[in-house]
Formats: structure tokens, C-alpha cells, sequence
């Protein structure tokens, strides 16, 4: 009985932390881009990303360009200009 408790907690902790990351790993990518935004780095800077207001500004225009769950999946990760739209044969490579 008690392997059988055991079994079942630890499915329900799998499901639990699958959960909570599906909902919080966008904000987690609105964090991180609203952090580097404006700061001087390249990557934050006009013309690779646009410059938000806001972190609101920020969640509705990935959001609007579908970004929102970038970097999220392991396999199929694809490059995306600064357009945010993917190229056409632009994996990332040793992802």
C-alpha cells in the first residue's frame, strides 16, 4: 500500500510542476525581455527587438507575434529574426 501512495504522489508533483510551468514560462519570457530591453546590450536594442513602454507592452506584442512560449520546447526550436518570424531552414544548431 504504501508504493502504491507513492506512486500516485509522485504523479500528482508531475502533473502539478507541468501545470505551473505552462502557465507561468510566459511571464518568465516577458521578464527576461522587458530586463534586457533598453539595457545597452545588442540583443535589446532597436533593430532586434523593439523598445516596450511597459511590461504589458511587451506581453502583448509577443504575444500578437507568437513568442510567448519561445525557448520552451527542447526539440523543433527554430531561429527567429527580428521580424519574429522563423526562417525557412533556420534550426538553431547544438540546441
Amino acid at each position: 500500500m504504501p508504493r502504491l501512495m507513492f506512486s500516485i504522489n509522485v504523479k500528482i508533483d508531475i502533473t502539478e510542476y507541468y501545470f505551473a510551468q505552462t502557465v507561468t514560462y510566459p511571464l518568465s519570457v516577458v521578464s527576461t525581455v522587458t530586463a534586457i530591453n533598453g539595457s545597452g546590450l545588442c540583443a535589446g536594442m532597436l533593430p532586434i527587438t523593439p523598445i516596450y513602454a511597459n511590461w504589458h507592452h511587451a506581453y502583448n506584442y509577443l504575444k500578437k507575434t507568437e513568442q510567448l512560449k519561445r525557448g520552451s520546447s527542447f526539440f523543433n526550436r527554430a531561429a527567429l529574426g527580428s521580424s519574429g518570424h522563423s526562417a525557412v531552414g533556420s534550426h538553431i544548431r547544438h540546441a
